[in-house]
């Protein structure tokens, strides 16, 4: 005969039925925040990841950045990133400020990952992750291991490219192989500069318009 489930004991009864008072309580406390569930102005996701009042939260939404550079340069970028997703928003400044690098010979295109087109180039560069970067249609490179002097390591080019020294040096070598060994005209600390400047105001800009938008939108509403 399987056993009987036990009666609950009265601290367990008292808990019980002190559930539905937490529950009021917990609405009431976070009102705020339920408040803008039910009118549609957050998502679970912003609120939990604290999110909810940030200009990323604004940035919903953001349209794709038109592509950059001379389309016959020899050396390509591809940002892939997910248009609209304000996890993403990052690489979209990004990219634009890498299009402004040097658009005679760097070209820069934006591949968006929800779309059927996107997806295929995704998963035929192998890129392992909805955001990243491809410099010639490659993602994976071996770069010289600073820990192990000597020795080399692989990276991947994905969200911030490994990081700007390493951008640095790829683009670099690019540029070079292209262009009979002329490289990037900025240095390591001028390039990091320069794409952190970028960035900086690229982001201002998008963030500005993005608070036009939603200003536009609760008219409408």
């Amino acid at each position: 005969m399987p056993p009987q489930p036990s009666a609950p004991t009265h601290r367990q009864a008292r808990l019980l039925l002190l559930l539905p008072l937490l529950l009021l309580v917990a609405i009431a406390v976070n009102w705020t925040s339920v408040n803008k569930l039910l009118h549609g102005k957050a998502t679970f996701r912003s609120i939990l990841t604290g999110l909810a009042d940030s200009s990323a939260v604004n940035l919903v939404g953001w349209e794709q950045p038109p592509d950059s550079g001379d389309p016959q340069a020899r050396v390509k970028v591809e940002v892939f990133l997910a248009v609209g997703d304000p996890c993403h928003i990052d690489s979209a400044y990004l990219g634009q400020a890498l299009g402004l690098l040097d658009p005679r010979r760097i070209r820069v295109q934006f591949v968006d990952v929800r779309t059927p087109t996107g997806m295929a180039r995704r998963d035929k560069l192998k890129l392992g992750c909805e955001q990243g970067l491809a410099l010639n249609g490659q993602t994976e490179f071996r770069v010289p291991d600073p820990q192990r002097p000597g020795k080399q390591k692989t990276v991947f080019l994905t969200h911030d490219g490994g990081g700007l020294a390493i951008l640095h040096r790829l683009l670099n070598a690019a540029l070079k192989a292209a262009y009979k060994g002329q490289g990037l005209p900025l240095s390591e600390t001028e390039f990091n500069s320069f794409i952190q400047t970028e960035t900086k105001r690229i982001a201002t800009e998008m963030e500005a318009a993005a608070k036009v938008r939603l200003e536009e939108k609760k008219r409408r509403r």
